[in-house]
């Protein structure tokens, strides 16, 4: 009662900002999922709280390496002719498009800079997890054999267990949690 008496107003300050409702809806919706989905929807919900964080006042990178003005600024008028080169290739204007938006992180590296941002440090088993998370929306997950569903299971509970901590990172909450991806489920420091 406690804890959640100190998380509520937080959740309920930082919700539209957030956009916590849709982080969490993607977390309840994965419980009812087939294994094979439950990591990319996961996924999905922390990816919307990165780009939220990321275009809040409280990100530093903002999703960005260098400020627009500033890239342009060191772009320079030598750009165009590079531009101007490019467009007469094939694919050219693809190409241009990359180098104008190049001071912007990828998704996988914003979501990167959000961990650093809400110092979230990753693990093997949170890596591991994020790595099944590409290969089940990318290729497939095999899960045709006993221990490979057994395998799905132990990184979607790693996955969980790493949503659960960024949630609580993001509301402040700076106790322990239950690490769902080890046996026992033992008990550990957010902030070791």
């Amino acid at each position: 009662e406690k804890v959640l008496s100190d998380l509520i107003p937080q959740y309920l300050n930082l919700c539209e900002e957030l956009k916590l409702s849709a982080v969490l809806w993607r977390y309840w919706v994965s419980n009812d999922q087939p294994i094979e989905l439950a990591l990319p929807i996961l996924h999905s919900g922390v990816e919307i709280l990165a780009k939220a964080w990321s275009k809040s006042n409280r990100s530093k990178r903002k999703g960005v390496y260098l400020q627009r003005e500033e890239y342009k600024k060191i772009l320079g008028p030598e750009f165009e002719i590079i531009k101007n080169r490019l467009l007469s290739t094939e694919y050219g204007n693809r190409m241009v498009s990359k180098i104008t938006r190049a001071y912007e992180m990828s998704q996988n590296e914003m979501l990167y800079s959000f961990f650093d941002e809400i110092s979230l440090p990753l693990g093997k088993h949170e890596n591991n997890a994020l790595r099944a998370r590409n290969k089940m929306v990318h290729d497939a997950l095999r899960t045709s054999s006993k221990q490979e569903i057994v395998e799905a299971i132990c990184l979607t509970n790693a996955y969980k267990t790493f949503f659960h901590r960024i949630i609580l990172k993001v509301l402040g909450y700076t106790g322990p949690y239950v690490d769902y991806s080890i046996p026992g489920y033992p008990v550990k420091d957010l902030n070791p």
